[in-house]
């Protein structure tokens, strides 16, 4: 039974370690690198412009920033079917449309018989370092774009970043583990779900020496005090993994809708007013952020 115990806190102590270097990472990668854009591109509230990720990869972080506006320029270019022998110009503008200022480009198509103009705009842009199974080391750089459908001035969207996601990820932590999976947290859900399933097995287990030994007691009178000291150790050990249960799935529903998850991207049209709601954890305690935009 003691073995058992351990086990048991073993469990716990490494799902909370794992837990919090989790929840201290600094970086995670973002839902729309994990989901790719055609999430983003159903709540568009208009068909003027497209989301699209460019990937790279390479040994140079700025080097890749750098090559991600011609990848752009070659996939519109492809896109909209842009035939001959076509130069592209790209010129940085100012991003004023929308309520944040972002990187803005005008990617402008010449050949013989037409000159045509797309827009785009930086949403945002990840990177992650890699080691390769050759041996080498690089980057893997993502960049998301808003991109105009058509040659004309696209009606871009309103775009704002959020890493909580309140009762969407709480309802689904009803199921432990499954609201961190669902919010990004892939490593912290496995292990709620893998802690609460050793202490779901432990008491199952611990219940059922406990009646093995209370049924001894009374088949073997003379070894009543021998058995009943067992079963007693076995209780101990099945409300321990009881506590640890229950301990342990309030934790999960604290965490699924408090804690933070990676980063999403909203969509919402320009110039509408909005407002959110969401728990967090602070320093001196959890509460509420209100956050007003207009």
């Amino acid at each position: 039974m003691k073995y058992l115990i351990i086990v048991c806190i073993l469990t716990l102590f490494n799902v909370s370690q794992v837990c919090a270097r989790v929840i201290n990472r600094s970086e995670k990668t973002p839902e729309w690198v994990k989901k790719g854009e055609a999430r983003l591109n159903e709540n568009r509230s208009n068909d003027t412009y497209y989301f699209k990720i460019i990937r790279n990869s390479g040994t140079v972080l700025e080097d890749l920033k750098k090559q991600q506006l011609g990848a752009l320029s070659l996939f519109v270019g492809q896109y909209n079917q842009i035939s001959g022998q076509a130069q592209t110009d790209i010129k940085e503008i100012s991003g004023t449309q929308g309520r944040q200022s972002r990187q803005s480009y005008a990617l402008t198509y010449v050949n013989d018989s037409r000159t045509d103009v797309f827009y785009a705009r930086l949403v945002d842009e990840y990177w992650e370092y890699i080691s390769y199974p050759e041996g080498t080391n690089g980057y893997e750089y993502y960049a998301l774009f808003a991109v105009s459908r058509q040659a004309s001035a696209p009606v871009f969207d309103d775009v704002s970043f959020s890493t909580h996601y309140g009762m969407q990820g709480f309802v689904r932590s009803l199921i432990p583990g499954w609201g961190q999976m669902y919010k990004g947290s892939t490593t912290k859900g496995l292990c709620i779900l893998g802690g609460e399933v050793v202490c779901v097995a432990g008491i199952i287990v611990s219940e059922s020496l406990r009646s093995s030994y209370i049924k001894k007691m009374k088949e073997q009178p003379k070894f009543a005090r021998d058995y009943s000291s067992k079963a007693d150790n076995w209780e101990n050990g099945r409300n321990f993994c009881i506590g640890a249960t229950a301990a342990l799935y309030v934790y999960n529903l604290i965490d699924a809708i408090a804690a933070k998850g990676a980063k999403r991207v909203i969509v919402k049209p320009a110039g509408r007013p909005s407002f959110s709601l969401a728990p967090a954890i602070m320093d001196n305690g959890c509460g509420l952020t209100f956050a007003y935009r207009f």
